[in-house]
């Protein structure tokens, strides 16, 4: 069991990192500095991560999610806690489910320290300022062809 916990508790503190990150970007004003941000952290993984979850259209994590998911009470149906790529990864199969959108609006409320990432992945919109394309130019982390990276730019400039 510790050993577990110590591997969430890193996790965790990887995601806050990459958090960091991301604040960083959003804070300066100049796109060259953003990627150069970018390209500095362009190998981690938890980062890439959050790209492909964030912007890939084929992961969809259900319709109007700060109604359905965000905006929720909190109640305690979390029975066991995850990484967030598994309960990413739950949402995304069951975006229609009401028992598992609450399941993970209350693990979001059990890590505050990660809800404004969970919160930007959920909803697709990191607030970067910087274009789906320039992102993946550094990252290559999202296999879209040109039509689709068409379509996601224009809903997240």
């Amino acid at each position: 069991i510790l050993n577990n916990a110590e591997m969430l508790i890193n996790h965790i503190r990887d995601l806050i990192y990459v958090q960091k990150i991301l604040r960083e970007i959003r804070e300066s004003s100049s796109l060259a500095e953003k990627k150069s941000i970018l390209a500095q952290h362009k190998n981690n993984e938890n980062l890439k991560a959050v790209i492909k979850y964030a912007y890939s259209p084929d992961i969809n994590f259900g319709d109007n999610v700060v109604e359905n998911i965000i905006n929720l009470p909190e109640s305690n149906t979390l029975d066991d806690v995850y990484s967030v790529w598994y309960m990413l990864d739950k949402l995304a199969s069951n975006n229609t489910n009401s028992y598992i959108k609450q399941e993970f609006k209350d693990y979001m409320a059990f890590f505050p320290d990660i809800e404004e990432l969970i919160t930007g992945i959920i909803t697709k919109d990191l607030n970067l300022g910087m274009s789906i394309v320039s992102i993946n130019k550094i990252l290559k982390v999202l296999d879209l062809d040109s039509s689709q990276l068409a379509i996601s730019n224009w809903f997240h400039k």
